[in-house]
């Protein structure tokens, strides 16, 4: 009986402090904008675009359409981690206009070697912010907006042109 006394109180002591981190989490939690601003769609292709994606441009069937509809796409990736870091980089690389990263984690020594988009220098940084950071260093040209979270389950990501997804 005494063994079940020590687990309540343990437990006890760890609901509050958990309780506590969540409301640490709300205060350092950075207000959004609402209702949210529409992405603007593009019509046309820049120069450095074209350049960029030529390969692409010349597939059949895809052509400047198929690049356009890339360009004014939006993606959200929940989870920047073994699957959601190639996802964010490939999907940045081929001209997804607006991507949106979610993850609650940190990025650890241990992920480093199956989630490339995270490196040594940003261990114990937020997956989300590092993720963003590798993909606007590497595709600068054509991903327009970056949106993140480091706290998923509390923040608003603006997820297509009209609507928003609450993680």
């Amino acid at each position: 009986m005494n063994d079940l006394q020590e687990e309540n109180v343990r437990l006890k002591k760890r609901i509050q402090e958990l309780e506590a981190e969540i409301v640490r989490l709300k205060e350092r939690r950075e207000p959004v904008d609402f209702p949210p601003q529409p992405f603007e769609k593009v019509s046309r292709l820049t120069s450095p675009e074209i350049a960029r994606y030529g390969r692409q441009l010349i597939l059949p069937r895809f052509g400047i359409k198929g690049q356009l509809a890339l360009r004014n796409a939006s993606v959200l990736i929940v989870g920047a981690g073994g699957l959601g870091a190639p996802a964010a980089l490939y999907l940045s690389a081929m001209g997804v206009g607006h991507l949106g990263i979610v993850d609650h984690d940190t990025v650890d020594l241990s992920n480093l070697h199956r989630q490339v988009i995270h490196n040594e220098s940003r261990v114990g940084v937020s997956k989300a912010v590092s993720a963003k950071m590798t993909v606007e260093a590497y595709a600068s040209l054509n991903v327009t907006d970056v949106v993140y979270s480091d706290e998923a389950h509390m923040t608003f990501v603006k997820f297509t042109a009209t609507d928003w997804f609450l993680a």
